[in-house]
């Protein structure tokens, strides 16, 4: 049981951990490699959600109360269900910002910049001008305004 635990916080760990690396180094320069960078976070997950979170629900129902094992899985089992419910709300808001129209009045236009590295533009930049450019047709009067370097 106690190695069942250490195993199961380990895969926990290693998805949290490559998930959290994918969403921060996102230097990917075709949408292909996004798509695939995306479907993998999204499979680590799917890992989390059905293998990870059973185990740790068996585990703290099976192993003694307030031995080391149970409160190490209960700790890290409340950090994954905790952590695994904010990335959900994360792209549930992300997906909802996506649909969004442009407002009916605008002013200005704020595109926030992202690394540009060797010239160039990174898909994250790219959807963020375009959006912008989109927009700017139904307003022209309306300046964009580019943040970074």
């Amino acid at each position: 049981m106690i190695y069942l635990n250490l195993v199961n916080e380990l895969i926990c760990v290693l998805c949290w951990g490559i998930t959290i690396r994918l969403i921060l180094i996102r230097h990917l320069n075709s949408e292909t490699k996004v798509a695939r960078f995306n479907t993998f976070a999204f499979v680590l997950m799917l890992v989390n959600l059905v293998v990870v979170l059973p185990i740790f629900a068996f585990l703290l129902k099976n192993l003694p109360i307030q031995s080391v094992s149970w409160l190490s899985a209960l700790v890290v089992a409340t950090i994954d269900v905790l952590s695994t419910f904010n990335l959900i709300l994360f792209c549930i808001f992300s997906w909802c910002t996506r649909l969004r129209k442009c407002p009916a009045t605008v002013q200005d236009f704020l595109v926030l910049g992202a690394a540009v590295k060797h010239g160039q533009v990174p898909p994250v930049l790219a959807t963020r001008l375009d959006k912008a450019i989109n927009c700017w047709k139904t307003h022209q009067s309306a300046k964009i305004i580019v943040s970074g370097e």
